[in-house]
């Protein structure tokens, strides 16, 4: 997954997807189906200009705004 989302380009990622697909459908056919499932919701954040990926494929800076309002 990590391959996919750090990839540089949208082709890239599709690439990677197709090939990641490939590999756990043979192993586990669940972690493929989720992956087809979630489709290009997963890759949302390649819509934006490429300078703006790193800060929208994750969620960790929203998840830790909300762990400082716990903590406080």
């Amino acid at each position: 997954y990590t391959d996919m989302i750090y990839a540089a380009t949208p082709e890239e990622i599709e690439s990677r997807r197709k090939a990641f697909l490939r590999k756990w459908r043979l192993k586990c056919r669940a972690v493929a189906d989720s992956l087809e499932e979630a489709g290009e919701r997963l890759f949302a954040f390649t819509r934006l200009p490429p300078s703006q990926w790193k800060s929208t494929r994750t969620t960790n800076a929203i998840e830790r705004l909300h762990e400082e309002f716990k903590r406080r």
